[in-house]
Order: structure tokens, then C-alpha cells, then sequence
């Protein structure tokens, strides 16, 4: 946010909203996070996992973002102390994790499931919503080629119900 507002970065993303009046931000989307786990994994079975469901398994996410107090507040309604076993800064690297059998993936649900065969996607309940923003300065007009990124980044996010929580926990995201 801070190096957006200074004009440092032609654009930046962000998942909470900015009061900044330096800033111009767009609301880019809405969706929830997912548990990510192997396809042979004790819950891959059920439609969706809560704080309960997945309480006693090594959890891997980011705890140092926007989503962070929300999830907790998950945990916390049912009296369970939320314990990570491994704090990640990317998605990516949260699904490798899962992927290598470290646990389960609570994350974003913007990783093509293609990418991962062998993970499957299940909403978390209670539903987390995120909200991605792109931001950049109010003082200057965005390059070219950053405009033609967000221009990018529209089109994936705006796409057609691909990647719903229904076709996430099956795989078949078409991104």
C-alpha cells in the first residue's frame, strides 16, 4: 500500500480495502477460501471442512494477512485455539506443501486445480470471503503495460463460474 501511494510500484494487489486517498482501488472480485488436501486424504470425501473437521491435521496457510483475524474467528466461535504447523506467504507454495504431504492447505482459491491433479479443493465453512483489490496512485496514470496486466487480471477473475467452490473440491477449474 505504502509503495503504491508513493508511485515506488506501477500497481499492487492487495486483499483487504484501503482507505488511503492516495490510492485508487478496484475491487477486483469476491470468492472464499478453501481447504486444499490430497485426493486420498481422511476428508477428501466431504462437500466442506470447517475449524472441527480439520482441527487434529497439520494446517498450512498465511497468518500474517488481511484473512488472518477471520479465520481465526472461525476457530475461536468453536473454542478451538487455531494451531498452524506452517506459516506461507504463497498459495503456490501451500499447495507444493500439501502436495508433499505436510497437511492441509487453507488458502485463496485462485491456483488452477489442473496444475495440482493429485489435491482436491474443499469449501471452508464458516465461509471466509476475500476480496482481492488492485491499487496504484492517484498522481499518475498506469504504464501500458500495466494497465494492459490489470487488463489480465480482469479477465481471469471475471471468467466464467469457473473455479465456484463446486468446481474447485472436483478439480475442474478451467483457467
Amino acid at each position: 500500500v505504502e509503495l503504491a501511494a508513493a508511485g515506488q510500484i506501477d500497481l499492487g494487489f492487495i486483499h483487504a480495502p484501503s482507505e488511503n486517498p492516495l490510492l485508487q482501488a478496484e475491487k477486483l472480485t469476491t470468492a472464499e477460501m478453501v481447504c486444499v488436501l490430497p485426493q486420498d486424504h481422511p476428508l477428501a470425501d466431504r462437500a466442506t471442512l470447517g475449524p472441527e473437521e480439520i482441527k487434529d491435521f497439520p494446517l498450512i496457510t498465511n497468518i500474517r494477512n488481511s484473512i488472518s483475524p477471520r479465520i481465526e474467528d472461525a476457530f475461536r466461535k468453536i473454542g478451538v485455539e487455531r494451531d498452524f504447523a506452517i506459516a506461507c506467504n504463497h498459495t503456490m507454495t501451500v499447495h507444493l506443501l500439501v502436495e508433499a504431504g505436510a497437511g492441509i492447505g487453507l488458502v485463496d482459491p485462485w491456483i488452477e486445480g489442473a496444475r495440482f491433479p493429485s489435491l482436491v479443493r474443499k469449501p471452508f465453512r464458516p465461509r471466509v470471503e476475500i476480496s482481492p483489490r488492485a491499487l496504484h496512485a492517484r498522481s499518475q496514470p498506469l504504464s501500458r503495460l500495466a494497465e494492459r496486466f490489470l487488463e489480465v487480471v480482469r479477465e481471469e477473475v471475471a471468467g466464467p463460474e469457473n473455479c465456484s467452490p463446486t468446481t474447485q473440491s472436483q478439480n475442474v477449474c478451467s483457467r
